[in-house]
């Protein structure tokens, strides 16, 4: 497809491109929201509308605008949520598998690119996961939620490591928000489709990510 023409590096999101996580998360952030039931349809409308977006940003969202809640009370309770999250998901984690035809998309993909990984996900977890997957040798550099920058950001610097065009650069993802940094960093994008899709019009979609080679 001429889409793909040009692409010198690739760059995957992690939850829902490489393992099935993305839905595993949502169900566990509902979970946590359930601990305050007057706020509980509101959290879950915030996290669809911002699927993506790091874990501390949607409890800070909870305790500070709907709790009203500030200052060192509000730094702990957020700290406690996000506990209290890692808790319950980290075990389900390790045992998430990989979408469908993602292992052989990356084992085809590291032959002709440099690859990235480009997540909001903790440092620590991606670390641990990756290395019992045993696939952080396919990828040049994972940046995650501990590098305290966002997405556009993360691919504006990809762009500058590998000195490159933005229309060099193609970026994999599954939600809006990884769209729309795909859009303000002006690079190209696949969007894999799934059922909280909710994508604009930018770049292209794509049901299953090995269709990127067909």
């Amino acid at each position: 497809m001429k889409y793909y023409k040009n692409i010198k590096v690739l760059v995957f999101d992690f939850d829902g491109v490489i393992l099935d996580t993305s839905l595993l998360k949502s169900k566990t952030f509902y979970n946590v929201f359930k601990l305050y039931p007057n706020f509980l349809n509101k959290m879950w409308i915030f996290h669809l509308e911002n699927k993506g977006s790091s874990r501390k940003m949607q409890f800070d969202y909870l305790v500070r605008n709907l709790l009203g809640e500030s200052g060192s009370k509000a730094n702990k309770h957020v700290k406690k949520l996000m506990l209290v999250y890692k808790k319950k998901v980290l075990p389900r984690l390790l045992k998430a598998k990989y979408i469908e035809g993602v292992l052989k998309t990356i084992k085809f993909s590291v032959k002709k690119y440099p690859l990235y990984v480009v997540s909001n996900a903790p440092k620590d977890e991606i670390k641990l996961i990756i290395e019992q997957k045993k696939i952080g040798k396919y990828f040049k550099k994972i940046y995650s939620s501990m590098n305290s920058l966002n997405k556009s950001k993360i691919l504006n610097q990809i762009l500058e490591i590998e000195n490159i065009p933005s229309k060099n650069l193609l970026f994999i993802g599954d939600t809006l928000k990884d769209q729309i940094s795909a859009k303000e960093s002006k690079v190209k994008f696949v969007g894999i489709i799934n059922n909280m899709s909710n994508y604009i019009d930018y770049g292209i979609k794509v049901n299953k990510i090995d269709e990127i080679y067909n």
